[in-house]
């Protein structure tokens, strides 16, 4: 059975980089369940209510347009009003039959304190990236946005460290992104 999850993981995958590389070659491109959202103009508690995803397993997606922090520079900038989104690992290359079709990074919102300290929240983005081609019109990510659920403690609290009554960390957390949610 584990075969099978790793399968459908990467037929996710590989579904999600289709999807923007159509994005990329026709703007206007729109696909139900999937806003075109500049995200780092919220916090992630925020996204939910702009994403179309009705999702019980707390996931949400989103077309974004990246903002360089500098002219000629690839470098994101992925900061919020309250804190900014820092990419954990060297990511990974999306391939189909032999080929990388796309790169995937991972990422968690970290919260600037009162201090100079900041948090690490429970919020984890994947952004998903399509190989470069000169076809494309303009340049979008899917952003793959999640709540983890963890064990460390009875009650999974929201960025503002006050408890959430809706989220029980009793809940499996997904080891993997959820074939089931993915958009059709």
């Amino acid at each position: 059975m584990g075969s099978l999850v790793g399968l459908m993981y990467h037929f996710f995958r590989v579904k999600i980089i289709t999807l923007l590389a159509e994005k990329r070659v026709h703007p206007n491109f729109s696909v139900p369940g999937i806003n075109e959202v500049d995200i780092y103009q919220f916090d992630p508690s925020d996204l939910p209510t702009l994403s179309e995803t009705n999702s019980d397993d707390q996931v949400w997606y989103f077309f974004v347009e990246p903002y360089y922090k500098y002219a000629k520079s690839k470098r994101v900038h992925r900061a919020t009003g309250g804190g900014y989104w820092k990419i954990t690992g060297k990511g990974c290359d999306v391939k189909d039959k032999g080929q990388v079709i796309g790169s995937k990074k991972t990422l968690v919102f970290c919260r600037r304190g009162a201090t100079s300290k900041e948090t690490e929240t429970d919020w984890v983005m994947h952004e998903f990236y399509v190989k470069d081609s000169p076809q494309y019109e303009k340049n979008f990510v899917v952003c793959y946005i999640e709540k983890k659920r963890t064990k460390k403690s009875s009650v999974s609290t929201p960025d503002d460290g006050q408890p959430s009554l809706g989220l029980s960390s009793d809940f499996v957390s997904h080891v993997t992104e959820n074939p089931s949610s993915e958009v059709r």
